[in-house]
């Protein structure tokens, strides 16, 4: 087959995602599915004329790789489809074939372009050099919720001419991670996939056209990935950026010797923030000092309860504090409340051991508390958070779920409450948050409370679930 046949080929088959997506039933989840559907289908077409166009043989094997995953994936979100009953099997029966074809297709090029002397595409990349052993690295591999983690030899990541390659200080062990291991929450990448969003080290290579970082240069790997071009990036909102990609989870992450991302987005790491233990700024630290300043937006003296004293909790108790907020933590481990002390907090309570804490805190606070933070993404304790709140008060969500919850709608209107999500950070953000980590604002070393190797991770997840921890890092 030609280029001009293939380019055909992939318009076809982005064209049938379209008119598939447009006849699927107007519901939220048939909606999410068919947007994420749409984007694997165009993206096909899109990287494989960006694959055309590469000036070295490893951009254009990295460009093909994204082909094959997300014709990969939009085989998934297929398969999703028809497990939810939104659309019968017979009616994706052709788009599958094509997926398929085109799947195969890409595979033999990229087979063809590794074993050719002389690559068609001018200037080839020579292999990266030192790069684990016999090119191979070791990493702690997602094979889905029935086999979960499998520690492997795997090939060293391809970078791209925009790419650069990252050996990793550490990636910090998160619950999101957990929810892909134990809950079934799907990846976007269908499994396998090298899980890991938290991420920080130093660089190994760097692609043809990266001109902002240099090898050998400490960074900080954020653990979303933003577009740069949407309306939302456009607006300084990038953190909820409508095309972003997140680390470990659209693609392979950082539970591994090495990790490939775009060098358009790493942070240079000051010298003065230990590397290892800057891993978990990527995500326990970023992702709490978004919400408290942008969207809880904590003040010097207001009251705010903080629900959760996990990872990412007991650092909205540390940022809220530092702000000058009266913090007053809630959780039902009394180690934890223990630690939300010692890193700010005023008060505590331990919500199984009271009747109702909402009870407890307009005591506390003659009424209700200003700001009411929810990071732990469990339906009742956002429920219970948002009658903490005064009238005029904010509830400001952080913590995930699917369920949904219960509250009073009138609640709402009478008595002017703000009820505000959160998600991740946005890249402006990071440079003076760092600056606190620099300044001793933000207590980095004491967060970590647990190293373990990759061999090791499995442990990582287990003192997670007995509440034995704050933060823990692997360590390659």
């Amino acid at each position: 087959m030609t280029p001009d046949d293939f380019k055909r080929r992939t318009k076809a088959f982005a064209l049938r995602g379209i008119r598939l997506a447009e006849a699927l039933p107007k519901s939220m989840t048939a909606q999410v599915v068919a947007k994420q559907l749409l984007r694997c289908t165009t993206s096909v077409g899109a990287n494989y004329r960006a694959a055309c166009r590469a000036k070295s043989r490893a951009d254009f094997i990295a460009k093909m790789r994204i082909v094959e995953e997300e014709c990969d994936e939009s085989l998934y979100w297929m398969e999703l489809l028809v497990e939810s009953g939104h659309v019968e099997s017979g009616r994706l029966e052709d788009l599958k074939k094509e997926a398929d074809e085109i799947l195969s297709l890409v595979v033999a090029s990229i087979r063809t372009a590794r074993s050719r002397k002389q690559s068609p595409i001018p200037n080839p990349q020579s292999p990266i050099p030192n790069c684990g052993k016999d090119g191979h690295m070791k990493a702690a591999v997602f094979h889905g919720k029935d086999v979960g983690l499998k520690i492997e030899d795997i090939p060293v990541p391809q970078i791209g001419a925009g790419q650069i390659l990252v050996k990793v200080a550490a990636c910090g062990a998160c619950h999101t991670d957990l929810h892909y291991i134990d809950h079934g929450v799907p990846t976007f990448k269908k499994p396998p996939i090298v899980l890991g969003h938290e991420a920080s080290g130093t660089v190994e290579e760097v692609g043809a056209e990266v001109t902002n970082v240099t090898k050998g240069q400490r960074v900080l790997i954020p653990a979303v990935l933003t577009c740069g071009r949407c309306m939302f990036c456009r607006m300084g909102r990038e953190n909820i950026c409508a095309e972003m990609k997140m680390l470990g989870n659209h693609f392979d992450g950082a539970y591994a010797e090495y990790v490939a991302v775009p060098a358009k987005d790493v942070l240079d790491l000051p010298e003065s923030i230990p590397l290892a233990e800057a891993s978990i700024i990527a995500d326990a630290i970023s992702t709490p000092y978004h919400a408290v300043k942008n969207r809880a937006r904590v003040q010097p003296g207001d009251r705010v309860v903080v629900f959760g004293c996990g990872g990412v909790g007991i650092n909205a108790v540390q940022l809220a504090a530092a702000v000058g907020a009266y913090v007053i933590a809630v959780d039902i481990n009394e180690r934890k409340l223990e630690w939300a002390a010692e890193f700010g907090a005023a008060k505590t309570i331990n919500a199984g051991q009271v009747e109702r804490v909402s009870k407890e805190i307009k005591k506390l606070t003659g009424g209700g508390a200003d700001i009411a933070m929810e990071v732990i993404g469990n339906p009742r304790t956002i429920e219970e958070a948002f009658e903490c709140v005064r009238v005029g008060g904010r509830l400001c969500v952080v913590g995930y779920t699917h369920e949904a919850i219960s509250v009073v709608a009138g609640k709402i209107m009478f008595k002017e409450i703000e009820v505000v999500g959160s998600l991740g950070c946005r890249p402006v953000d990071y440079v003076p948050l760092m600056r606190m980590v620099e300044q001793g604002r933000i207590d980095l070393k004491r967060l970590v409370t647990h190293r373990f190797s990759l061999d090791e991770i499995g442990q990582a997840f287990e003192v997670m679930k007995e509440g034995l921890s704050l933060r823990s890092i692997v360590v390659p």
